[in-house]
Parts: structure tokens; sequence; C-alpha cells
């Protein structure tokens, strides 16, 4: 990698040079936010809104740009042009993009500095920056997406641009109360105390989002730094509440890390006596380091594990297309294939299958996704049902407001606004 500055525009090159190297981007903006105690508020905003915003952009901005590169530049330089495009399109003068973008490129040749220099002069000077308006949130979503958007209501074009605004606008960051450390209202009171203009969800669990954050952003927020508040997205309290567990029962995680879910198990249900599974062995370690000696952490491929009924209380939740998270994650707008081309869906048929296994009888096993398809959720739902008539759909601690036509906890960010988009549903073995 070229560019080591702590500027805004430099941690954005960075995080997007990581995001194209396998990372999160949720993560990343989490560890910028936490580690970058100098920034100021605009320059936070600065670096997540552009880097959320080239992400979202990233294949119209790459098409532009294709017909100024007589062949594809490394990393670092694409990158940079991506982000100079950006800015530019928002209306940012130019001055302000091409001197400060060029500076964080000292390390780069010349000849290198100039190509960027010169292919956004070039798009300046041809009038292809900045647009005279910006692309529809319907044109950023990739075709396997839209399905989603168009499963109520009908596929009205205005209808379907409100939903997709709704699916990519930034998301309130939400924290999580931890109850075995402080109660909720105790939390509250110390973050209204340090001026932070706290908002408790409206949905009944321990979740928190604040109207701002500390001036030295997320490394000032006390909570986070003696551990009773955890980042966690609300759209979460579903499958939590859905698996209505009791003290002494043996519950099993299914799919566990990174164990965020595992957490909020133990929080929300205290005496559960909890493992938490996971295939892959690097993440099974890194999960046991985090979550210590309250949960008992094995790594296992869920359908090689003996068909013995066993658990009163299982959680799946499942390996996803994440299409509910892309205003966390917008690099997954970027992926060409719809859950059923990858296999994704298969594999989620074949783990509800080998969990359904492991019920106990009058067991409940909750099934999650944070995905807003019908071939992840109900589809694969129903099909299930249609074999297993030993099973059934158990909707008791679904509220009205969140209750979809399969009896799941569906939240959808054009209803529950400022969380993502989740799916959650209980099912009782007779």
């Amino acid at each position: 990698m070229s560019v080591r500055g702590n500027s805004p525009t430099a941690r954005v090159l960075h995080a997007l040079e990581r995001v194209d190297g396998g990372a999160h981007s949720d993560k990343l903006i989490l560890g910028e936010l936490t580690r970058q105690s100098g920034w100021n508020r605009a320059e936070r905003g600065s670096f997540v809104s552009r880097f959320r915003g080239v992400l979202e952009l990233r294949r119209d901005l790459d098409r532009r740009l294709g017909p100024h590169l007589r062949r594809p530049p490394r990393s670092t330089l694409l990158q940079a042009l991506r982000l100079g495009l950006h800015d530019l399109d928002a209306g940012v003068p130019p001055w302000r993009v091409l001197a400060p973008l060029l500076a964080e490129l000292e390390s780069v040749s010349a000849p290198e500095r100039g190509l960027v220099n010169g292919v956004l002069r070039g798009m300046l000077r041809s009038g292809e920056t900045p647009r005279a308006e910006s692309a529809k949130a319907m044109g950023r979503l990739p075709a396997w997406l839209t399905p989603a958007l168009a499963s109520e209501g009908g596929p009205e074009p205005e209808l379907l641009e409100q939903r997709a605004a709704a699916l990519l606008a930034q998301p309130d960051l939400w924290l999580r109360v931890r109850r075995e450390m402080i109660e909720p209202d105790t939390a509250m009171a110390r973050l209204e105390e340090a001026g932070l203009e706290p908002r408790r969800d409206p949905w009944g669990g321990d979740f928190i989002t604040l109207g701002r954050l500390p001036e030295d952003g997320l490394a000032g927020l006390e909570g986070l730094n003696q551990g009773w508040l955890v980042v966690q997205d609300a759209s979460t309290l579903g499958a939590v509440e859905l698996l209505d567990a009791r003290p002494g029962m043996r519950v099993l995680d299914a799919c566990a890390a990174p164990g965020n879910k595992s957490l909020a198990l133990l929080d929300r249900w205290p005496g559960i006596e909890l493992t938490a599974n996971e295939v892959d062995e690097g993440r099974a370690r890194s999960m046991a380091r985090r979550l210590g000696k309250r949960i008992r952490v094995q790594q296992i491929d869920l359908r090689e594990i003996p068909a013995l009924p066993a658990w009163p209380r299982i959680l799946l939740d499942l390996p996803c297309s994440g299409s509910g998270s892309v205003a966390r994650r917008p690099e997954i707008l970027l992926r060409d294939s719809s859950p059923i081309e990858s296999g994704l869906a298969v594999l989620q048929e074949e783990l509800l299958e080998a969990a359904s296994r492991l019920l106990e009888p009058d067991g409940v096993l909750v099934y999650s996704t944070c995905s807003l398809l019908d071939e992840e959720n109900g589809q694969r739902i129903r099909n299930f049902l249609a074999r297993h008539p030993e099973f059934r759909v158990d909707g008791a601690r679904v509220p009205d407001e969140v209750r979809d036509t399969d009896g799941a906890w569906a939240w959808l960010p054009w209803r529950q606004s400022g969380a993502g988009g989740a799916w959650a549903i209980a099912l009782r073995k007779t």
C-alpha cells in the first residue's frame, strides 16, 4: 500500500484498498472512528460519507473512468481516481479535490501522479464531472437485489426508488446495553449527562443510538471503554428475542462467528448454557478468545454433527447475501450473482436440515438472516415446512408492526428506518 497518512483522504484510500483485499467496510469504519481521536466531527463525517459513497457508486465510477485508461492502473491509483471523481461529482471545487489527493500520493512516481491528475482534469474539461444530478438509488443496486424491493406493493418505479433510497441511507450507529453490567435506564442517564443525546430503540430492546458522538469520537465513549456498551445493530433484536430461552437451557448458536449474537443471547437470557459453533478454524479460535469461558466454543461443520435431538433451543444465523446490510457494507453491491446462482441458497437449506435434526421435541429453532430476499427467507422456510410437518411457525413473540405473511420478524429499512434489514422466524418442533 502506498498511502499511509492520517488525513480523512488518506484513510479513505487506505480503506478502499482494504475492501478490495476482502475487509468489511463496517469494521473499517468502526476502527477508524475509534482510532482517529484527533479528527473533528467534520473530518469523521468526511471519511464515512466519501468511503461509503465510492463503494456505492463504484460500478458507475469505473464505467466512466474506463475510456480514459489505456490499461488498468494499480490499486492505489485506481482508488485515487475513484475518490477524486466521486468528490468532483459531489460538487467539491477542483482545487479542493486535486491538490489534497495528489499530496497523499507523494510516495508514488511522478508519472503515476500525472495520470491521476490528467484523467480527472480531462473529465472536468469535457464536462463529464460534476454531474448535473446524482445517480438514482435504484441505479446503484445490482439486478439480483431488486426483487427484494418489489416483494410488497408492486413494482411501481416511484415506490421502488423510495425503498432503494431507504435501503442505502446511512444507518444509525446502534449500541447495545450489557444488562449484566448496567441497566438501560442508567445507561441512558449517563449518556444524557455527557450531552450525547441518546435515543432508546422503540422496539423494546436494549439498543441506544446517539445524536452526537464525543469530541474525540468513539475513542472517548465511556460505555465502550468500560464494556457496558457494545456496537451492534438494532436489527439483531428479532433473532435474540424469538429464542425465548430459560435459565439452565442448553442453547446452540449454530453458525456463531464472530460471536456478537452469542454475547447478546447471554445478556438477554441469563443462566443459559450456551455452545457457540463455527466451522472455520480461524474464526472459531478468534471467537473463543473473545467470548472467554462463559461460552463453550466448538469447531465443526453443522452438517457433520450426529443427528441427536439434544438441544431445546437453536439459533441458526445463516451465511447469506447480506442484502439487508448494504448500507453498512456497500461492497455487497459489487457482487454479480444471486444467492441461488452463488450456491448460498443450497447451503442455507442444508444447514437448516442439519440443525432441525438436533432439536428436541417441543424445542425452538430460530432461523435468521440479514437478507431481504424471499429466496433466502420465506421460500426456504416454506420448502422446509412442506417436507417437515412436525414443525410449525411459532409467531407468539413477533410484534404486529414487524410481522410478515410468513409469521417472521421482518426488519425492512423502509419501515424501521435507522437499522439494517434482517429476517428471523421461530420454528417449533411438535
